[in-house]
């Protein structure tokens, strides 16, 4: 060979090596990994499964357990028998891989093991239906656990995603959506829909089930360049040094999962336990919502909302154009649904000052021979609104002689913290418009009926004087009576109704209470109307 060909070879061979090693992203030069291997992928999807929202939740009301010495693992010999029983139709013989994923479950990460079994636990009647309406065996349910550790948001570095860690490939063809804002591969039904009709189809194909498992997992095309090195009535041992370093032991792992699925007493093994959450709510969205309005709003954890919607990749649910349904737990639809409105309304008060026009360039004074005016001071920008903690989101529509301020006075808020809620630039409002309202938890079921009251309903709920005129909105609010008929006292961080009532000789809490429509919790800013002592 041409000693120059010779090296243009060597100088190709060493471009492809660095593109291997090498990816661009960001505008930064970055270390990518190509072949982790089954093992440590396992392993980076257990811990992502002891971060998530669930196993957290369940670590927080685990029982305390005293340490127990394990019990041997039995030989192989015994291992192998028993896998046999076990696997059925997949035919996979006992190897030194087996075992150490035997030793790796059930020893490195004992404790992980046990919370995905729990996990198992939350998604084994999807996925038993599933198999039982296609006529797949039985234990082809044990492998979301050798792919994802039953991790619903694994992602591994090779491109593939979800529970049963399918690739956008095969997810395209079989009707998953994958962009930038959504992942179907992470919705359990959709995913376990596709995933077990693809194994269907490569049984139909192989007409064995050790080889449509082994096809899943590396591939129909890597068994295809495997054959043809090894032979084609290869089996799997014989096949393996052939097939992609970073997928072979997916086979290994999901016989060691079988066997300790179905072994979990002689192992000393036990599920962590996990809350079984009923059926969600869904609802399809108008528009696009950010996770933290809507947490916010309906007093949901953040982490929880998002555990619940695994599909959407973003901070943001798509809304009407995509097929994404917004996920609450169950009960939290028909409250969602009385302050949507309010919450689109808020988003996009929100935006429209993210996002501002850039001001046109103007001629200069020189270039106009004009004297420049000065610029008039812009208002301040409403300052956003974060609930307090306890707090839950009433929706009220404004009607015909509402203010800022009595609106404020019945749900007993700061007309201040009003603005800011609904991020109001001033006290003019609209009649038909809808405004958000945090109010305390416990006095959500009480401020309800607001809504439906009559003005001189809700005037009496607060102890004010029904007006014989409806009030003008162009003046500023009449919040209290005449100042002699009581005190203005404004809440201060530590303050509670004794603390407030000891200040006033003859007046007590319960006064306080009842003049003012407020339970037990205060919070800094709010005024109260403080009655004369007799």
């Amino acid at each position: 060979m041409c000693p120059n060909l010779l090296r243009h070879w060597r100088r190709l061979l060493l471009a492809t090596a660095l593109l291997h090693a090498f990816a661009w992203a960001n505008g930064q030069l970055i270390v990518t990994h190509y072949h982790l291997t089954a093992l440590t992928q396992l392993s980076l999807h257990l811990d992502g499964l002891e971060s998530s929202w669930e196993v957290m939740n369940a670590r927080a009301h685990e029982p305390s357990r005293l340490a127990q010495d394990l019990p041997p693992l039995p030989g192989d010999d015994v291992i192998s028998r028993d896998l046999r029983l076990a696997m059925g139709p997949v035919k996979l013989d006992m190897s030194p891989r087996v075992r150490d994923f035997i030793l790796f479950f059930t020893r490195a990460r004992r404790s992980s093991t046990e919370a995905m079994l729990g996990m198992a636990n939350v998604y084994a009647p999807v996925i038993e239906r599933r198999l039982t309406e296609l006529q797949l065996p039985a234990v082809l349910g044990f492998l979301p656990a050798a792919l994802s550790a039953f991790h619903l948001m694994a992602a591994s570095e090779d491109g593939h995603a979800g529970l049963w860690q399918l690739n956008h490939f095969v997810a395209a063809r079989y009707g998953l959506a994958c962009n930038a804002s959504v992942d179907e591969r992470r919705d359990l039904y959709k995913s376990t829909r596709a995933a077990s009709s693809y194994l269907a189809d490569l049984h139909k194909e192989y007409g064995d089930w050790s080889m449509a498992v082994l096809a899943y997992t590396c591939s129909p095309a890597a068994i295809s360049r495997a054959r043809l090195r090894a032979g084609a009535t290869a089996h799997f041992d014989q096949l393996y040094p052939f097939l992609p370093e970073g997928r072979r032991d997916y086979l290994p792992a999901f016989a060691a999962i079988t066997y300790i699925f179905t072994h979990l007493k002689p192992l000393g093994l036990s599920q962590l336990p996990m809350e079984v959450m009923p059926l969600p709510d869904r609802i399809q969205l108008q528009q696009p919502l950010q996770f933290r309005h809507v947490a916010n709003a309906l007093g949901i954890p953040e982490n929880q909302l998002r555990t619940m919607n695994p599909v959407c990749r973003t901070e943001v649910i798509p809304g009407i154009g995509m097929a994404v349904q917004l996920c609450l737990p169950n009960g939290y639809g028909q409250r969602f649904a009385a302050i949507k409105d309010s919450l689109y309304k808020l988003q996009l008060r929100q935006d429209a000052e993210v996002v501002k026009p850039e001001p046109k360039p103007s001629a200069t004074s020189a270039e106009t021979n004009e004297t420049p005016k000065p610029e008039s001071p812009k208002p301040a920008a409403p300052k956003l609104y974060s609930p307090p903690a306890g707090t839950g989101a009433l929706s009220y529509t404004i009607k015909s002689g509402d203010n800022v301020g009595l609106i404020a006075q019945w749900y007993g808020v700061n007309v201040q913290d009003l603005r800011e809620m609904n991020r109001l630039a001033s006290d003019r409002i609209k009649a038909g418009e809808k405004l958000v309202v945090y109010v305390p938890k416990a006095d959500i079921t009480r401020l309800t009926k607001v809504e439906s009251m009559t003005f001189a309903e809700k005037q009496a709920m607060v102890g004010a004087k029904t007006p014989t005129t409806t009030p003008n909105t162009n003046t500023a609010p009449k919040l209290y009576p005449k100042p002699g008929e009581f005190t203005v006292y404004t809440v201060k961080s530590g303050d509670n109704l004794w603390l407030i009532a000891k200040k006033y000789p003859g007046v007590t809490p319960e006064a306080i209470m009842k003049l003012n429509g407020v339970n037990t919790k205060l919070q800094p800013g709010m005024q109260l109307k403080i009655p004369q002592s007799k």
